[in-house]
């Protein structure tokens, strides 16, 4: 499984999981504030050594002093303490890849694949950004696949989808996980596990068919993992809160009809026009429309 460095609270990781190697961020943002701690107090200094004593003025540079040591040196230097990113994982095990140009969802996530692939890990977890994670969420993802052996495994969530929500819709920080999985005709790319044996035999994400917004490929990849025999399923092991378009719905260019618009020509020209009768094939108790596309149609 890929191990990532992230800013996540220490009370937010499960029993069993615990926190190998906790930074704060670097000494470079504490410069300014280290700077300006002695020419405050040489200002003070010279202040009051102007200042004759029988004024009493003297107090009032040194208070001047002091409300400004701790506006702008001693409260940036507790907030760089209080501030940490961790990993539970190794040290030595983050990647930041970094793209000269905008690779969209289905080629960051190929290029993450091509790294992740090579490093020898059971499983990897694609995950967007935009999300707010349950307790022990990862070992909840991994405790479900090896229950299991699913092909892919995704969790449950609060979003688009009917097959991946479940009665709670709190927040994840309070979800209480349950030991039940399914079986679903895809799962939403928000967050998905897929173990090397699935990449090896289904291969990458199409970023081709899908360039712009990529709404298809997670339901094209579903249907690829199961045109080889393998199982889709979702777990109530695992929970997140989506809050969804926080990165895409920024940019100028992005049009929830034009990406739904995408997401049918793309299914039509790989799949058939027939393709939403291939997707739910054998799920007939699973409603076809997402929160999204019931809004497009009304």
């Amino acid at each position: 499984m890929q191990r990532s460095a992230m800013a996540f609270p220490q009370d937010n990781s499960a029993n069993h999981e615990q926190v190998v190697v906790g930074v704060h961020p670097h000494w470079y943002r504490l410069a300014v504030p280290a700077f300006r701690a002695p020419v405050v107090l040489v200002l003070a200094i010279v202040g009051v050594s102007f200042v004759p004593p029988e004024e009493g003025e003297a107090i009032q540079y040194v208070i001047v002093a002091v409300g400004l040591l701790v506006r702008y040196s001693v409260l940036p230097w507790l907030h760089w303490k209080s501030t940490a990113a961790g990993t539970t994982g190794r040290p030595g095990d983050e990647y930041v890849l970094r793209q000269d140009r905008n690779l969209h969802w289905a080629g960051g996530i190929n290029a993450g694949l091509l790294v992740a692939q090579e490093q020898g890990h059971p499983c990897y977890v694609l995950l967007n950004n935009d999300v707010r994670l349950s307790r022990g969420f990862l070992a909840g993802l991994l405790e479900a696949w090896e229950q299991t052996g699913a092909d892919l495994l995704g969790p449950a969530y609060d979003r688009n989808w009917p097959q991946q929500r479940t009665g709670y819709t709190g927040p994840a920080a309070d979800y209480r996980p349950t030991a039940r999985e399914r079986e679903v005709p895809f799962l939403d790319g928000t967050c998905l596990l897929l173990p090397p044996y699935t990449l090896r035999t289904v291969g990458l994400v199409d970023q081709t068919t899908w360039p712009r917004y990529g709404w298809g490929a997670d339901k094209d990849y579903a249907l690829r993992v199961r045109a080889v025999g393998g199982r889709v399923q979702v777990t109530e092991r695992a929970y997140l809160n989506h809050l969804g378009r926080q990165t895409a719905a920024t940019a100028e260019w992005y049009d929830e009809a034009d990406a739904e618009a995408e997401n049918d020509t793309g299914m039509s020209a790989k799949w058939g026009r027939n393709w939403r009768d291939l997707l739910y094939h054998g799920f007939d108790d699973v409603p076809r429309a997402g929160l999204v596309q019931r809004r497009l149609t009304q």
